[in-house]
C-alpha cells in the first residue's frame, strides 16, 4: 500500500514539473529576448550621443532644506542656486524625443557623487537604468580585519525593464575605484535616491516640452 502511494506520489510530482517547466523556460527566454532588445536601445542611444547627433539640454534644481530635497528647477541659461546636493541633468533629444536622460548629483561633504542614466523605448517608458556611485563611504576586509582602501569604491546598479514596465532583472556589483578589486555590495555606501519614471513624467518636462512633441503641456 505504501508503495503505491509513493508511486503515485512520484507520478503526480512529474506531472506538475512537465507542467512547470515549458513555463520556466519561456520565462526565461522571454526575460532574454527582452533584455537583447534593451542592449540594442543602448548601443543605438550610446552611438548618437557620442556622435553629437543629439540636441542636448542642461538643466540644474536648487538644492531644498536638507541639500537634497529639490526646490525648483531651471534650465543651464537660467541657472540659480546650484549647489553641492543639487540635481543637475543633461537631457539627449533626437527628433524631438528623449532618448537618454543623465542625472549628477554630488553630496555637501563631497564623500560621493551619484550617476544615474536613462535609456528609453519609443514610447517614453524607461527600458534600461544605469546607476554608478562612486563613494568613500566603505572598507574591505583582510585577514579579518577592516581595511581602510586605497581610493573610492564604486557600487554600479542595473535595471531592465519590459515596455510596459516590468523590471526583468536587477544586477548590483562593487569594486575599488583603482584597482577594480571586486568589493562585496554590503559594505559599501548605496545611495537611495529617487528614480525617474517615463519621459512625460519627469518632474522638469514643462521647462522642455517646446523642444520634445511626446508629451502634452502640463496645466
Amino acid at each position: 500500500m505504501r508503495s503505491n502511494v509513493k508511486q503515485n506520489g512520484y507520478i503526480v510530482a512529474c506531472f506538475w514539473l512537465a507542467l512547470l517547466l515549458p513555463v520556466i523556460s519561456y520565462a526565461s527566454s522571454s526575460e532574454e529576448e527582452v533584455v537583447t532588445k534593451i542592449r540594442k536601445i543602448y548601443v543605438r542611444t550610446s552611438q548618437l550621443v557620442e556622435k553629437n547627433k543629439t540636441k542636448v539640454i542642461t538643466l540644474y534644481s536648487e538644492a531644498g532644506k536638507d541639500g537634497y530635497d529639490i526646490k525648483k528647477w531651471h534650465l543651464a541659461d537660467d541657472k540659480q542656486n546650484y549647489e553641492m546636493g543639487a540635481y543637475e541633468v543633461l537631457v539627449f533629444i533626437l527628433d524631438r524625443k528623449i532618448i537618454k536622460t543623465r542625472v549628477v548629483v554630488q553630496s555637501l561633504s563631497g564623500d560621493w557623487a551619484d550617476v544615474i542614466e536613462y535609456y528609453y523605448y519609443q514610447n517614453g517608458e524607461p527600458a534600461f537604468i544605469f546607476e554608478g556611485t562612486t563613494t568613500y563611504n566603505g572598507y574591505i576586509i583582510r585577514n579579518n580585519e577592516k581595511v581602510e582602501p586605497d581610493g573610492p569604491f564604486v557600487l554600479e546598479k542595473r535595471s531592465y525593464f519590459s515596455e510596459d514596465g516590468k523590471r526583468v532583472r536587477f544586477l548590483k556589483k562593487a569594486y575599488l575605484k583603482k584597482t577594480g578589486e571586486t568589493v562585496p555590495v554590503t559594505q559599501i555606501q548605496d545611495i537611495k535616491l529617487d528614480e525617474f519614471g517615463s519621459v512625460c513624467s519627469l518632474p522638469f518636462i514643462s521647462l522642455i516640452q517646446d523642444k520634445v512633441n511626446e508629451c502634452k503641456k502640463r496645466e
